[in-house]
């Protein structure tokens, strides 16, 4: 691991490393993978603000009579690409 690079990129590469090695786990299906980590899991722009990213899911679930669960919010970052 790079030493010269800042906190928050530090926490993405373990991420990274991290989902890589469950992408090699073959007790996982893909689905399972895709629920636990583009679905269910916490969007990253909340990632520090869990109460609220709950709290817009519930809003948004409150307009289309749908509970919370039921309203999936994806975060996908533009701004770096990561090739590996």
């Amino acid at each position: 691991m790079n030493l010269n690079i800042l906190p928050e990129e530090q926490e993405i590469e373990q991420k990274i490393h991290k989902f890589k090695s469950v992408l090699d786990n073959k007790k996982l299906t893909n689905e399972i993978i895709v629920q636990k980590y583009i679905i269910d899991g916490t969007s990253h722009v909340f990632r520090n603000n869990e109460e609220a990213y709950f709290d817009l899911k519930s809003s948004i679930g409150t307009f289309f009579n749908e509970k919370p669960t039921n309203i999936p919010l994806l975060s996908l970052s533009g701004n770096k690409e990561y090739n590996s």
